[in-house]
Protein backbone atom coordinates (compact mmCIF):
# COMPACT_ATOMS: atom_id res chain seq x y z
CA UNK A 1 0.00 0.00 0.00
CA UNK A 2 1.34 3.45 -0.94
CA UNK A 3 2.38 5.82 1.85
CA UNK A 4 2.12 9.58 1.38
CA UNK A 5 4.04 12.05 3.52
CA UNK A 6 2.88 15.64 3.85
CA UNK A 7 2.17 18.45 6.25
CA UNK A 8 -0.25 17.75 9.08
CA UNK A 9 -3.39 19.81 9.40
CA UNK A 10 -5.09 20.82 12.61
CA UNK A 11 -8.15 18.83 11.56
CA UNK A 12 -6.05 15.65 12.00
CA UNK A 13 -5.13 16.45 15.59
CA UNK A 14 -7.40 13.83 17.21
CA UNK A 15 -6.11 11.12 14.83
CA UNK A 16 -2.53 11.93 15.88
CA UNK A 17 -3.49 11.84 19.55
CA UNK A 18 -5.07 8.41 19.00
CA UNK A 19 -2.05 7.14 17.04
CA UNK A 20 0.53 7.97 19.73
CA UNK A 21 0.02 6.22 23.09
CA UNK A 22 2.17 8.90 24.80
CA UNK A 23 -0.56 11.45 24.03
CA UNK A 24 -3.06 9.66 26.26
CA UNK A 25 -1.46 10.75 29.52
CA UNK A 26 1.06 13.39 28.49
CA UNK A 27 -0.41 16.88 28.06
CA UNK A 28 3.02 18.20 27.08
CA UNK A 29 3.20 15.74 24.17
CA UNK A 30 -0.24 16.91 22.95
CA UNK A 31 0.90 20.54 23.33
CA UNK A 32 4.00 19.82 21.20
CA UNK A 33 1.78 18.35 18.49
CA UNK A 34 -0.55 21.35 18.62
CA UNK A 35 2.32 23.85 18.32
CA UNK A 36 3.87 21.90 15.45
CA UNK A 37 0.59 21.79 13.54
CA UNK A 38 0.09 25.53 14.00
CA UNK A 39 3.60 26.31 12.77
CA UNK A 40 3.67 23.89 9.81
CA UNK A 41 6.14 21.63 11.56
CA UNK A 42 4.10 18.43 11.72
CA UNK A 43 4.78 15.88 9.00
CA UNK A 44 2.33 13.01 8.69
CA UNK A 45 2.47 9.69 6.89
CA UNK A 46 -0.80 8.31 5.54
CA UNK A 47 -1.45 4.87 4.14
CA UNK A 48 -4.79 3.43 3.12
CA UNK A 49 -6.59 6.58 4.29
CA UNK A 50 -5.19 6.38 7.82
CA UNK A 51 -2.42 8.26 9.56
CA UNK A 52 0.35 5.76 10.32
CA UNK A 53 3.12 8.04 11.55
CA UNK A 54 4.29 11.56 12.19
CA UNK A 55 7.37 13.65 12.81
CA UNK A 56 7.70 17.04 14.48
CA UNK A 57 10.24 19.36 12.88
CA UNK A 58 11.28 22.52 14.67
CA UNK A 59 14.02 25.06 14.04
CA UNK A 60 14.75 26.15 17.60
CA UNK A 61 17.46 23.73 18.75
CA UNK A 62 20.31 26.21 19.24
CA UNK A 63 19.25 27.78 15.95
CA UNK A 64 19.16 24.46 14.11
CA UNK A 65 16.51 22.09 12.78
CA UNK A 66 15.44 19.30 15.11
CA UNK A 67 13.23 16.29 14.63
CA UNK A 68 11.69 16.48 18.10
CA UNK A 69 9.47 13.41 17.79
CA UNK A 70 9.23 10.59 15.28
CA UNK A 71 6.43 8.11 15.86
CA UNK A 72 5.15 5.30 13.66
CA UNK A 73 2.15 3.16 14.59
CA UNK A 74 3.29 -0.20 15.88
CA UNK A 75 1.27 -1.99 13.19
CA UNK A 76 3.02 0.03 10.45
CA UNK A 77 6.62 -0.34 11.56
CA UNK A 78 9.41 -1.87 9.47
CA UNK A 79 7.81 -0.64 6.22
CA UNK A 80 10.05 2.41 5.61
CA UNK A 81 7.60 4.97 7.01
CA UNK A 82 10.07 6.31 9.58
CA UNK A 83 12.68 6.63 6.85
CA UNK A 84 10.26 8.57 4.62
CA UNK A 85 9.43 10.94 7.50
CA UNK A 86 13.12 11.53 8.31
CA UNK A 87 13.96 12.18 4.66
CA UNK A 88 11.13 14.69 4.34
CA UNK A 89 12.24 16.44 7.54
CA UNK A 90 15.79 16.69 6.17
CA UNK A 91 14.44 18.03 2.88
CA UNK A 92 12.38 20.69 4.69
CA UNK A 93 15.13 21.68 7.09
CA UNK A 94 15.80 25.40 6.97
CA UNK A 95 19.26 25.10 8.52
CA UNK A 96 22.50 23.44 7.38
CA UNK A 97 22.37 20.97 10.29
CA UNK A 98 19.52 18.83 11.54
CA UNK A 99 19.47 17.11 14.92
CA UNK A 100 17.37 14.42 16.57
CA UNK A 101 17.66 12.10 19.54
CA UNK A 102 16.53 8.72 20.79
CA UNK A 103 16.98 6.54 23.81
CA UNK A 104 20.03 4.30 23.83
CA UNK A 105 17.68 1.30 24.02
CA UNK A 106 15.87 2.24 20.77
CA UNK A 107 17.93 0.05 18.42
CA UNK A 108 15.56 0.36 15.39
CA UNK A 109 15.70 4.18 15.50
CA UNK A 110 19.46 4.15 15.91
CA UNK A 111 19.73 1.89 12.83
CA UNK A 112 17.42 4.19 10.84
CA UNK A 113 19.50 7.24 11.77
CA UNK A 114 22.77 5.51 10.85
CA UNK A 115 21.32 4.47 7.48
CA UNK A 116 20.28 8.08 6.83
CA UNK A 117 23.72 9.49 7.58
CA UNK A 118 23.17 10.80 11.10
CA UNK A 119 26.16 10.75 13.46
CA UNK A 120 26.10 10.39 17.23
CA UNK A 121 27.12 13.75 18.65
CA UNK A 122 26.33 13.56 22.34
CA UNK A 123 24.64 11.82 25.24
CA UNK A 124 22.24 13.22 27.81
CA UNK A 125 21.88 11.36 31.07
CA UNK A 126 19.03 11.52 33.59
CA UNK A 127 16.09 12.15 31.25
CA UNK A 128 14.87 8.54 31.36
CA UNK A 129 16.30 6.66 34.32
CA UNK A 130 18.85 4.09 33.15
CA UNK A 131 18.32 4.80 29.43
CA UNK A 132 20.47 7.72 28.21
CA UNK A 133 19.27 9.96 25.38
CA UNK A 134 21.61 9.85 22.39
CA UNK A 135 21.78 12.98 20.23
CA UNK A 136 22.43 12.69 16.50
CA UNK A 137 23.03 15.17 13.69
CA UNK A 138 23.70 15.35 9.98
CA UNK A 139 24.07 18.07 7.41
CA UNK A 140 20.80 18.67 5.62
Amino acid sequence: MKTNVGMGEESGREALYALDPACRDDRHRRWLLDVAMQSSGCLIAESGGSIVGYALLTHTFFGNAMIDILHVAESARRRGIGTRLVREAVRLSETPKIFTSTNESNIPMRALLAAEGFEHTGTIHNLDEGDPELVFFRYS
